[in-house]
C-alpha cells in the first residue's frame, strides 16, 4: 500500500541521489580518458544510468575523434530521450557523416529529440534522394515522433514514394491529428 512516511524524503533516497550524481560526475570526466575503451564504456554507463546531467559531456563526445566513443555517446543520448542540449552536436556530426551506419545512428538520435534544428536536419535527410530509403524512412518517422510541423509539405510529397508512404502517413497523422489513407 505504499510508504507511510509522510515527512521529507527518506534518507536513503537522498543518499541514492547523491551517489548517482557522484558516479555520473566521475563517468563524465572519464569520457575524456586517453583510452577509447574507457571513454566508450563511460558513455555506455551514463546512458544506462539515464544520467541527464551528462548531456553536455555526451554532446562533446559526439565529436570525439575515436569512432567507438562517438558511437557510444550517441547511443547514450538516445537512451536519455529528449536530450535537447545534444541536438546541435548531433546536427554538426550529421552534416559531416559519410558512413551509412553512423548517419543512420545520428538520424535515430535526432528522431527522438524534439528540437527545431533537429527537425530541419531530419527534413534534409528525408528530402535527400541519394540516401537509402531505410535512413529516409527513419527520418520520416522521426519527424512525426517530434511533431515537426514544418515537415508537412515534405511528408506529403513522400506519399508518392512507395518505400516512404507508410512512414509519411503515420507522421502526418501525428503532426496534423488527421487521418490519411494509404
Amino acid at each position: 500500500w505504499g510508504c507511510r512516511n509522510y515527512g521529507p524524503l527518506h534518507s536513503w533516497a537522498d543518499h541514492y541521489e547523491a551517489e548517482v550524481a557522484r558516479a555520473a560526475g566521475a563517468l563524465i570526466r572519464q569520457l575524456g580518458d586517453v583510452s577509447a575503451e574507457k571513454a566508450a564504456e563511460a558513455a555506455v554507463r551514463l546512458g544506462a544510468m539515464r544520467a541527464h546531467q551528462a548531456v553536455d559531456g555526451l554532446a562533446q563526445a559526439v565529436s570525439d575523434p575515436r569512432p567507438a566513443v562517438r558511437r557510444e555517446a550517441v547511443r547514450a543520448v538516445i537512451l536519455l530521450d529528449g536530450a535537447e542540449a545534444a541536438v546541435p552536436a548531433l546536427v554538426r556530426a550529421l552534416e559531416g557523416a559519410s558512413e551509412r551506419g553512423w548517419r543512420h545512428l545520428l538520424v535515430g538520435a535526432l528522431a527522438r529529440t524534439p528540437h527545431p534544428d533537429g527537425g530541419a536536419a531530419l527534413q534534409r535527410i528525408l528530402g535527400d534522394t541519394s540516401l537509402r530509403d531505410v535512413t529516409r524512412k527513419l527520418a520520416a518517422r522521426g519527424l512525426g515522433r517530434i511533431v515537426h510541423g514544418p515537415a508537412v509539405p515534405l511528408l506529403i510529397a513522400a506519399l508518392a514514394k512507395p518505400g516512404l508512404r507508410s512512414d509519411a502517413i503515420e507522421s502526418l497523422k501525428r503532426i496534423t491529428n488527421r487521418s490519411f489513407s494509404s
